[in-house]
């Protein structure tokens, strides 16, 4: 093993290799403490080895970023490269489970002797307790042969597969159903999709977030970029999308939440900035002019703001910042911005009367919304099916309480068309849903009622622990803790994926197709829904043809699964072979051909 620029060096673990480790060239050395490590990464990605590029010995090369024991606030690296394979998954294995804590000292010790000479591994055992006689040590060259297919991985098991599933569920994939005719499902054609479908496209990139509006969705990956797809007016694409495209005018801080509104579209980043796009002639841009725009603008008025949550209803918005103040504006029917009047606002504009409640949460629907506070639940806007909570019909300017939740530990909230509902703690980490306003297509899980204007316990999920709630226009989406999503109401386009032809069902399902999956989050579109699922291999029941392709599976076509994104292609599709550095995996596996080229950079 050398460092990067030089040559003849070591690097073994101190003495004390439960504390640091140490590398040796010459009369130097550089201490590495364990406790200093901040970041361990595969490949040469680091700025030293982009001056020194060896692309032949990227799968064998590796840095450690660590706290500079010298000046404070700075992060130096140790930039290495093994001989060969071996070497490689034994040291970045050992790193990995020192900085983890997850390594025994036994396999240390088995490394320590792999890797040493004679000498050293005598020195080493010594001051361990375990001194050796010179007859029992054995010599490199020997240990070499005899642990030539030797390994040691510190989290993992010594399979490949048990490797790469590990890697796999640290990441989500992303699923679809309902309502294309512009693409939004994001399967690359606008049939209509009544079984969830992996998005073909991102599969292996790990989704972190996404929303779905009424024609458009938008998709945040984990690297904190965007992609979309659907109608042009709501993703800012010169033509109307089917596979989900990345938005690459975006070039601000990484995105870590979106939202949706019917042609418009928010984005918050990791600095709590907020940008918008798409139509903006009702001023649901927040920019201070009626204009559409064609990429992620910044929304300057709430630059002073750090916000935390952002929201769309149909041509409006609302954000939530730090401190707890609540920002509107957009269209203003039935006074769905809460400030007292109806008429509409181009810029954000803050809701006063929400300043002593203690805001945690916002959610919108088409012209009404709910804020989740410490003293409850409130609601405002449009309340033609009791959707409001407030026992009427009559539409409300400004916030007002809903009586039946008061005192209530709100945990999740989310509107609909003109329903509503609400996940509240009922104690014992038990939860109990409450759902109220339009029932015309069964989304409040309830028979024979057209509208319920008081919020109304779901009884067919009682001895369910609820931690998220999702409103389509139509239908509603709750996610238990064990993972499992049930959906309920208007499945018109197939919005509740159960893979057959029904209009409506009161009855909370779970889609079959994601009965083996661990469901992370679930989102709502008008007459769509999404599902971000634990990662794992697309099974061979989803696809009938290749990913890439699209040649159908026959007896001579054979389906393959890639090793690095997890999607099934035909062998012309998937002929090639890779390493999968960010996995671990340092010998090649078979993956398909965009992989391929993306794992060759």
């Amino acid at each position: 093993m050398f460092t990067v620029g030089l040559s003849d060096e070591t690097f073994r673990p101190h003495q004390k290799y439960d504390i640091f480790i140490l590398c040796s060239f010459c009369a130097n050395s550089c201490v590495v403490p364990i406790e200093n490590i901040v970041e361990i990464q595969f490949g040469q990605r680091s700025k030293v080895f982009l001056r020194n590029k060896r692309p032949d010995l990227d799968h064998l090369s590796f840095s450690v970023y660590f706290e500079s024991t010298i000046s404070a606030n700075v992060v130096d690296t140790l930039d290495l490269v093994c001989k060969d394979v071996s070497e490689f998954e034994l040291w970045t294995s050992v790193l990995i489970g020192l900085f983890e804590k997850t390594i025994s000292e036994e396999v240390i010790v088995k490394a320590m002797l792999y890797c040493s000479t004679d000498r050293e591994v005598s020195e080493s055992l010594s001051m361990n307790g375990r001194q050796t006689s010179s007859k029992t040590v054995v010599s490199d060259k020997k240990l070499k042969q005899r642990n030539s297919n030797f390994t040691i991985k510190a989290r993992l098991k010594n399979s490949q597969k048990e490797l790469l599933k590990e890697a796999f569920t640290n990441q989500n994939e992303i699923y679809t159903c309902g309502w294309n005719a512009w693409g939004q499902s994001c399967i690359g054609d606008t049939s209509d999709v009544n079984v969830p479908t992996v998005v073909h496209n991102l599969l292996g990139k790990g989704v972190s977030n996404a929303s779905m509006g009424w024609a458009h969705s938008v998709i945040v990956l984990d690297s904190g970029k965007m992609y979309t797809c659907g109608n042009k007016l709501g993703t800012g694409m010169e033509e109307d999308t089917t596979n989900a495209a990345e938005i690459s005018t975006f070039s601000s801080n990484e995105v870590q939440r979106v939202s949706c509104g019917y042609g418009h579209s928010l984005a918050l980043t990791d600095s709590g900035e907020v940008f918008s796009w798409g139509t903006g002639i009702f001023g649901q841009l927040g920019i201070g002019k009626l204009i559409d725009v064609f990429q992620p603008t910044l929304v300057r008025e709430l630059m002073d703001h750090k916000i935390e949550t952002i929201t769309c209803g149909f041509n409006f918005c609302l954000a939530l910042s730090a401190k707890k103040q609540v920002f509107a504006w957009g269209i203003n029917s039935h006074g769905c911005l809460g400030l007292g009047d109806t008429e509409m606002r181009h810029t954000p504009t803050e809701i006063v009367a929400l300043d002593e409640l203690g805001v945690d949460s916002v959610a919108a629907g088409e012209y009404h919304v709910l804020a989740s506070t410490e003293r409850g639940l409130y609601s405002w806007g449009w309340n033609g099916n009791g959707q409001l909570g407030h026992s009427g019909i009559e539409d409300s300017h400004v916030p007002m309480e809903v009586p039946a939740l008061h005192g209530g530990r709100i945990l999740d909230i989310s509107c609909g068309n003109a329903h509503s509902a609400a996940v509240v703690s009922s104690g014992d980490e038990r939860t109990s849903v409450y759902l109220w306003g339009n029932n015309m297509y069964e989304q409040l899980g309830m028979e024979d009622v057209q509208h319920c204007e008081k919020p109304t316990a779901v009884k067919q999920l009682i001895d369910k622990i609820v931690i998220e709630i999702e409103c389509g226009a139509f239908h509603t989406a709750v996610l238990t803790e064990s993972g499992q999503v049930l959906l309920a109401g208007a499945n018109l386009k197939g919005q509740l994926g159960l893979g057959r032809e029904i209009t409506s069902t009161p009855v909370f399902q779970e889609p079959p197709v994601l009965m083996d999956k661990h469901v992370r989050n679930v989102f709502c579109g008008a007459f769509n829904t999404a599902f971000l699922v634990a990662r794992q291999w697309v099974d061979d029941a989803e696809t009938d043809s290749c990913m890439t392709c699209r040649k159908n599976f026959t007896m001579r076509i054979r389906r393959h699964h890639c090793r690095n994104c997890g999607g099934i292609f035909c062998n012309s599709c998937s002929s090639k072979t890779a390493a999968i550095l960010k996995y671990g995996i340092t010998r090649p596996v078979r993956v398909c051909d965009t992989c391929h080229v993306k794992l060759s950079r």
